[in-house]
């Protein structure tokens, strides 16, 4: 009786390429990977630019163990993608936070300049309604001192305010006076937003029609409204300064 030809067991040739060597993953490359992922971070605030400088050496450190151990190793791919997207937010997040600095720099020079054009104008009402956070505010027309009519209390902080010896020195000296924007002493965040501190020059010709200039500060804080467009406030004003490059 015959019995049925077995099949021919498989010869393997350990030259053949089909043949799949097991390499392992670099376990540096995986986490550089992740590490370039979670960089992102750095763009919320200066707290994280680190994340991104550490990712980078990780993955460098990654290229050279998995070239040390090639070609048992892989994961070269993942280590230069996460090197790529470290170094992308290393340099976006520095320059979105200067370009942002420099906006805000602009705007409160701007809102400043708004300040001081009204005070130069007398309209003390106008003045101090810049010094209240916006959310408070009445439109900034010929009503507004029905805002102030209506209110004992307005009424006595707009009475402080003109009181107070930096406003009454420039609005007795009025459109004769020229605030110049001197410096910026300093700009951050706090709680109630962003902030910026700037230093005026105010010059006016005295009575023997010399040239004086005395210095100004002003605390000019930036919000963010309920329809999410920024303001500006003038918390706090300063005379008799002295900048800190002078």
């Amino acid at each position: 009786m015959s019995t049925p030809d077995r099949p021919a067991r498989p010869v393997f040739d350990p030259s053949d390429d089909a043949i799949i060597r097991y390499r392992g993953v670099s376990a540096l490359a995986v986490v550089g990977l992740l590490s370039g992922i979670l960089s992102a971070v750095a763009m919320v605030g200066i707290a994280y630019w680190l994340l991104p400088l550490v990712t980078i050496v990780l993955n460098v450190a990654a290229l050279r163990q998995i070239q040390a151990r090639a070609p048992e190793l892989i994961g070269r791919k993942a280590a230069l993608l996460g090197m790529f997207l470290a170094l992308t937010f290393a340099v976006a997040a520095p320059a979105e936070q200067f370009c942002y600095r420099q906006l805000m720099r602009r705007e409160a020079q701007q809102f400043a300049a708004e300040w001081f054009d009204v005070v130069r104008r007398g309209e003390c009402d106008k003045a101090h309604h810049l010094t209240i956070a916006p959310k408070y505010r009445a439109a900034l027309d010929d009503s507004l001192w029905d805002f102030y009519r209506k209110s004992d209390n307005w009424r006595k902080q707009l009475k402080a305010f003109v009181d107070g010896s930096v406003m009454r020195t420039l609005l007795a000296l009025g459109p004769t006076a020229n605030a110049r924007f001197y410096e910026t002493d300093s700009e951050g965040q706090q709680e109630s937003g962003d902030y910026v501190q700037l230093t005026y020059a105010i010059s006016y010709d005295d009575e023997q029609k010399s040239k004086t200039t005395f210095f100004v500060r002003l605390l000019t804080i930036r919000s963010l409204g309920v329809d999410g467009k920024a303001d500006w406030q003038l918390a706090k004003i300063e005379g008799d300064v002295r900048p800190q490059s002078w």
